[in-house]
């Protein structure tokens, strides 16, 4: 039976990360409260890895003794130190997507499920607050559309999201996830099914939430220690709700159990650092951060993107993974679809679609002249195209705006 003296490399992992041929020293729960006969073992085979994952959420990993199984493992996030690859998904596993309809015809498309999408959230928050139960077929029939959306052109899904903001915040908030972790994922190759995972669980990912009282979660202040306290327990709730529903993937519970857990090992609830947090809960971490930053709340208002964008990259390798922060930036956008900018002749413009290849020069609807006056006719340039203006100046955005800005209503403008 292994030892486990001081002087061993041990890492704490998740067990959805284990493989076969790691050393399991240590289990978060004792032995005795498992059917394990060995008080550390080899893992022989993926049957034990499900057992593990049966009973404990994480183990620890005796490094010197485990195999070296080479980059695909730390590729994965298996394991942390010196020398680790920084591939967010193995070549092997990667999907080369590509816009296949124009953002224009999409967003009809995307109008139907957007709505359906939004009305599930709804319906799930009350149903589960009356003590009703989660129907994960239900939820998977309007989330498998939306990723099919958010695959053919995130764009039109992006659009429709910015103009929803003013609805109640813990629905949007759910749904943005939702949305904006799809679009990471789509953006680092994640297959199809990885993606309608991601997108059901950053869905879920606050349902806890709904066993916490209401005041507490619209408060319009600052929560004290004790609040805060009492907030933070909707994590471990949510991960009893759905482990008590049927048909819940395993990967779903991993990421709403880790979505508040931080690079740094500041989060909660276990403090876990690093590649000890999967690659689904570093996503719904960061794409629940940015949603958080970016939308009117009872005690803060929102940030412009922009402002957003650039915290969460100071934030790089302190809460988020230094090269998911790029990611989740490349695919998003500098000036993100949806968001209000000021071009460099004055005029101020909304953002409605990327271009993939050339992220500072998106395509954008212009609303107000230079004096911030409304235009009668709106103007729609793709600044790929439209690189001077009247004046043969250079066309450029000068600086994002915050949602709101000169009292612009964006679905008002989208109606319009």
């Amino acid at each position: 039976m292994q030892k486990e003296g001081a002087e061993r490399r041990k890492i704490k992992l998740s067990t959805h990360q284990l493989r076969p041929g790691m050393y399991v020293s240590r289990l978060d729960r004792p032995w005795l409260e498992t059917p394990f006969l060995f008080q550390g073992f080899r893992i022989r085979d993926e049957k034990q890895i499900a057992r593990l994952q049966e009973y404990c959420e994480f183990v620890y990993v005796d490094v010197e003794t485990s195999p070296k199984l080479g980059g695909t493992i730390l590729a994965r996030g298996f394991g942390a130190g010196e020398g680790e690859q920084k591939e967010l998904v193995p070549k092997s596993r990667q999907v080369l997507y590509q816009d296949s309809i124009p953002v224009e015809k999409e967003i009809t498309i995307a109008e139907r499920v957007h709505a359906k999408a939004a009305d599930l959230v709804k319906d799930i928050m009350n149903e589960l607050r009356s003590g009703g139960n989660l129907q994960i077929p239900a939820v998977q029939s309007v989330i498998n559309p939306m990723v099919d959306s958010l695959i053919r052109n995130p764009d039109a899904f992006l659009w429709l999201n910015e103009l929803k903001k003013r609805d109640a915040y813990t629905y949007h908030r759910a749904l943005n996830s939702s949305i904006l972790a799809v679009l990471v994922g789509r953006h680092i190759g994640l297959p199809k099914s990885d993606l309608q995972l991601l997108a059901l669980g950053c869905l879920l990912y606050d349902i806890g939430k709904t066993k916490i009282p209401e005041e507490l979660l619209m408060k319009p202040s600052r929560l004290t220690p004790e609040e805060f306290a009492v907030v933070k327990r909707h994590v471990n709730l949510g991960v009893d709700l759905l482990r008590q529903t049927p048909g819940v993937d395993k990967q779903i519970i991993f990421l709403v159990r880790t979505h508040h857990e931080r690079h740094d090992g500041s989060g909660y609830p276990v403090g876990l650092e690093g590649f000890q947090i999967p690659l689904f809960g570093r996503i719904a971490g960061l794409v629940d951060c940015y949603g958080a930053i970016t939308t009117n709340r009872p005690y803060a208002t929102a940030l412009s993107t922009t402002e957003a964008i650039r915290n969460i990259y100071e934030w790089r390798d302190i809460d988020f993974q230094a090269e998911l922060v790029e990611q989740f930036i490349q695919a998003l956008g500098v000036y993100p679809t949806g968001s209000l900018v000021e071009l460099s002749t004055g005029e101020v413009a909304a953002v409605i679609s990327q271009n993939r290849l050339r992220r500072l020069r998106p395509k954008v609807i212009v609303i107000l002249d230079p004096e911030k006056r409304h235009y009668k006719r709106y103007i729609i340039v793709d600044m790929v195209k439209e690189t001077r203006d009247r004046n043969g100046n250079s066309l450029d955005i000068a600086k994002g705006l915050p949602p709101g800005s000169y009292g612009i209503n964006m679905e008002e403008l989208y109606l319009s």
